[in-house]
């Protein structure tokens, strides 16, 4: 018994429920029908209902190793990525934890290295396999990312990622999957810094490449509640067209965040009358999830007064745009005192 048939028996009695899963992949190894298996191994490992322990990375170091010049170089590292989140569950993170998650995803780099040397990744272009080392190295900048929590620490993570956005410019054409990592660990440094406005546009940036299934997988929820905060409190965000069109918006559905997708919407139309309603609906909730919200809640008041006054310009004739401080007092809700000051 060759040491694959072991493992994939061994596998296939461990969990009975991939019994089938085990046996399917085994099929297409052993009838080199490397496409196939790569299908078959996508929708195993990034299926989480089929997530146990640390099966995925046993699957990776005793299964897919066996054969990992034979396939697509950047599932090669997909599978490694998404196997490799296994080894870093707890939240917060564990630098213990990302240390041996940055071990694993490093075997996978330095067998890309080699390959681009020699000719390992059979039948692989020089740019696909590029594709994959840069994939390889974003995920690995992630772990170091997830790890730092010094501002020292941070602000020499954002020195490196230069030269990472140098990189990714070099790749011809680059695959939408190393478009996403590279633009996720961009939004999770910025996030991690509190620079609400990059980690904004590097967040859409990062869902306009990844589908929105994938970011469900990947703490969405968290994702989507942060980048809801960061259009709200954001200096200089005004324009809320991209976030209220983004099905990432679904995952705040049936959750006590669902407001934030009211205020986007409000916020997008400029209705300014909506805002009170919605805060003393909904004010014990906001409170909870936004610190220090009565000083916050002034700052949303004058973002959205300016929100309202745009919507108001762009509502009138091109010709006729001069308006006088009793519709701009109406509109925005205040005295005509306030306006003429």
């Amino acid at each position: 018994m060759t040491d694959i048939t072991a493992f994939i028996a061994e596998e296939s009695s461990k969990y009975s429920n991939l019994a089938g899963d085990y046996q399917a992949l085994n099929s297409f190894y052993e009838n080199k029908q490397y496409h196939q298996l790569t299908e078959k191994l996508d929708t195993i490992v990034k299926d989480r209902s089929k997530w146990s322990g640390t099966n995925m990375v046993d699957l990776y170091k005793k299964f897919i190793n066996e054969f990992k010049s034979r396939i697509n170089p950047v599932s090669l590292v997909d599978f490694a990525v998404t196997a490799s989140k296994q080894l870093y569950p707890s939240r917060p993170y564990v630098q213990e934890e990302l240390n041996v998650a940055a071990s694993f995803l490093d075997e996978t780099q330095t067998f890309l290295s080699q390959g681009a040397t020699k000719n390992a990744l059979l039948g692989s272009s020089e740019s696909l396999s590029a594709h994959a080392l840069h994939l390889c190295k974003s995920e690995l900048f992630l772990l170091k990312v997830f790890g730092e929590n010094t501002e020292n620490g941070k602000q020499a993570l954002l020195q490196e990622l230069k030269p990472r956005i140098a990189a990714l410019e070099e790749l011809r054409s680059p695959e939408p999957l190393v478009q996403s990592s590279f633009h996720r660990c961009a939004a999770e440094l910025h996030r991690s810094m509190g620079n609400y406005g990059q980690f904004y546009k590097s967040c859409l940036m990062y869902l306009v490449f990844t589908p929105t299934e994938n970011v469900a997988n990947d703490e969405g929820l968290k994702l989507a509640t942060d980048l809801s905060f960061a259009a709200l409190l954001g200096d200089g965000i005004y324009n809320f067209g991209e976030i209220i069109t983004n099905n990432i918006l679904s995952l705040l559905d049936g959750t006590d965040k669902v407001w934030l997708k009211e205020m986007l919407e409000i916020f997008n139309n400029g209705n300014i009358a909506g805002f009170e309603p919605l805060v003393n609906k909904n004010r014990q909730v906001i409170e909870s999830q936004i610190e220090n919200f009565k000083e916050q809640e002034q700052k949303l008041k004058a973002k959205l007064e300016l929100l309202s006054l745009m919507e108001l310009v762009f509502r009138r004739p091109a010709k006729d745009r001069t308006i006088g401080f009793n519709e701009i007092a109406k509109t925005i809700q205040r005295p005509v005192t306030d306006v003429e000051v």
